[in-house]
């Protein structure tokens, strides 16, 4: 079946930034002035050019799949997205930008609260007003389009509130900052209804990876030798199940700071991928001598999964026990243990860490489909149909939804 993914793509001042930056993670996007639908080299791509203030809403509406907008344009809709990923880039640089009070510089205003019974004008008019009723500052906020800055000069308003990178464009008209409303980036944002969905999701997250890794590269130009860049670039080839190049970065990053304990759990979990399973439980063991770090149960429980993998239950069932005495909340540990206790056959002890793993952890469906299992297997219908459904609620419209609505049906003997 032919799945694509329709993206939208800010169309305006973050445009040329944004086809840059698709450029430098690996597509080419070819967009006209006349042509709100850039042509891309990705055949699971649609792309579409929108005002990123209008981002939002099309996205939250459903009739876009994902876009990149403002982190402030999704405040002022309160758009219901998922962000998928935070992307720290601009028009002209790569940092926030700032939405900023400003005031013309020779006026009598010196704090916000001086602005009482005043008219400011912006774009963004329900973040602003949100942030005068928070201080308890009555205000009149009009909407501006466009030229804002110029409404004080021209008398229609007495503040403005514009959004800046460096300050320098506020300058030069002359206005002079009272106070700071918020920062905001870029954002892959998705529709809830196609982050459900199993294929969507997979392709937001692998253009999340590949964009981050982007800015990364480009973090890395201007800063060489630098094992955050490395490991980030790391994890958008692991991603991507390019493997032997995520090893050249997880390793490059080791030769710039080997201290870096996270890092030998990355290239672990690398190395598991490949199934090298004795480079991964070095990497993982490594971890485990480190005295400083504080998450020794994500390797911990690596070892018990490379174990698994490998077949030998009870090696795994004491690592991974070992995860459960280092962090008694975390619910990956016991679900693994279940998994572990279903592939032996003890169904009853399995029950009980997946239970436990429900309980710590509501939300994961890959529980659910494990209890819906054990549940049929003991002959509890009702129990495995209310799992079977949990998950189709966790996820629904997703091919494993539809999995555990056929096996749900097919075990209360329906067609």
């Amino acid at each position: 079946m032919n799945r694509t993914l329709s993206l939208g793509l800010p169309k305006g001042s973050l445009e040329k930034s944004t086809l840059e930056l698709f450029a430098r993670a690996g597509w080419r996007i070819v967009a006209s002035e006349r042509n709100y639908f850039p042509d891309i080299d990705d055949p699971e791509i649609i792309c579409t050019l929108v005002k990123a203030r209008e981002m939002a809403p099309y996205v939250a509406g459903g009739a876009l799949d994902a876009g990149l907008t403002g982190r402030d344009w999704c405040v002022e809709y309160d758009a219901d997205v998922v962000v998928a990923e935070e992307l720290v880039y601009s028009k002209t640089s790569h940092r926030p930008a700032r939405w900023v009070l400003a005031v013309a510089g020779d006026s009598p205003y010196r704090v916000p609260e001086d602005l009482a019974g005043r008219k400011i004008a912006t774009e963004l008019v329900n973040v602003a007003r949100r942030w005068f009723d928070r201080r308890g500052i009555p205000v009149t906020v009009d909407f501006s389009w466009g030229a804002t800055e110029a409404k004080i000069s021209s008398g229609l308003a007495d503040a403005v509130v514009e959004v800046t990178e460096t300050g320098s464009t506020i300058r030069a008209h002359g206005l002079r900052i009272l106070g700071e409303v918020m920062t905001t980036n870029t954002q892959l944002i998705a529709n809830p209804a196609a982050w459900a969905d199993d294929f969507k999701r997979t392709k937001i997250r692998q253009i999340a990876l590949l964009l981050k890794g982007a800015l990364r590269a480009r973090a890395k130009e201007l800063a060489p030798n630098n094992a955050d860049v490395e490991n980030y670039l790391g994890l958008a080839y692991y991603g991507q199940k390019e493997y032997d190049l995520a090893i050249e970065s997880y390793k490059r990053a080791l030769t710039i700071n080997p201290g870096r304990t996270n890092i030998h759990n990355n290239l672990g979990l690398v190395y598991l991928a490949q199934n090298n399973y004795d480079q991964a439980l070095a990497e993982f063991n490594y971890c485990l001598k480190d005295l400083v770090y504080q998450n020794k149960h994500l390797p911990q429980t690596n070892i018990g999964l490379t174990y698994k993998a490998m077949g030998d239950y009870d090696q795994a069932l004491a690592a991974l026990s070992r995860a459960v005495e280092m962090a008694p909340n975390y619910a990956n540990a016991y679900k693994y243990i279940g998994q572990v206790h279903m592939a032996k056959g003890a169904d009853d002890t399995a029950l009980d860490y997946l239970v436990n793993a429900a309980r710590l952890d509501d939300k994961d469906p890959e529980t659910f489909m494990d209890l819906g299992e054990l549940y049929a297997r003991q002959g509890k219908k009702e129990e495995a149909a209310q799992a079977y459904s949990q998950v189709a609620a966790l996820v629904p419209s997703t091919p494993l939804a539809m999995e555990a609505q056929r096996k749900a049906r097919r075990i209360m003997g329906y067609p």
